[in-house]
């Protein structure tokens, strides 16, 4: 399987009837739409559930997209029950747990939530990543379009290469504002060798 992966904010994913498109939106199908010229998909997959999108009252631009060309579409994501089964702790779940919800009052909301975000990104997306892959590979493609969260193309490929998986990132950064505390979380997760913890408080079951 050869992986193209896409990163954007997921809003650039969404079409919401109440707003229309948005330059975000518009530069998310250029792209895809740049790269269905150049490469031949036979799968385009992304980091998104249905549930949510009902949730938010969107449609998945991909899915229109997808329609369009006649290409197979995949949503790959962990609903709430699939989350349970894997063991994925999300940022709410993280907050809750004691040592990060201390610092909520030693240290102020803002510290508490980029600890949170610390640890899901260098010890809980790699849950998510894994079963993405699981996805992808009982899918059987060849040539697969995938669209993730801008973060993840900072940790996903090196699962993927992990796997002897080939992949290339054909754009990030798609409707991202790299100021929010997402990105800041990342720099504090690697400036504190988080990524090689394996026995984190918050891996526990």
């Amino acid at each position: 399987m050869n992986l193209y992966l896409v990163g954007v904010n997921h809003e650039a994913t969404r079409y919401k009837q109440v707003r229309g498109f948005t330059e975000s939106n518009l530069t998310f199908i250029d792209v895809i739409q740049s790269a269905i010229m150049k490469h031949s998909f036979d799968l385009l997959a992304e980091e998104e559930q249905p549930e949510l999108l009902i949730k938010y009252s969107a449609i998945s631009l991909l899915d229109a997209i997808h329609r369009a060309h006649g290409i197979r579409h995949e949503f790959v994501d962990p609903n709430a029950r699939e989350r349970n089964v894997i063991g994925y702790k999300g940022f709410e779940q993280l907050c809750l747990l004691e040592p990060i919800n201390n610092i909520f009052g030693v240290e102020g909301d803002y510290e508490a939530m980029k600890v949170a975000h610390a640890h899901d990104i260098a010890h809980q997306y790699s849950i998510r990543e894994r079963f993405w892959l699981n996805e992808l590979q009982r899918q059987a493609a060849n040539t697969v379009l995938f669209v993730c969260g801008d973060l993840h193309l900072r940790t996903f490929p090196k699962l993927l290469a992990a796997e002897g998986i080939v992949s290339e990132v054909i754009k990030g950064g798609i409707g991202v504002d790299y100021s929010i505390i997402e990105y800041k979380a990342f720099e504090f997760a690697e400036a504190n060798n988080m990524f090689d913890e394996t026995d984190c408080f918050c891996l526990q079951s």
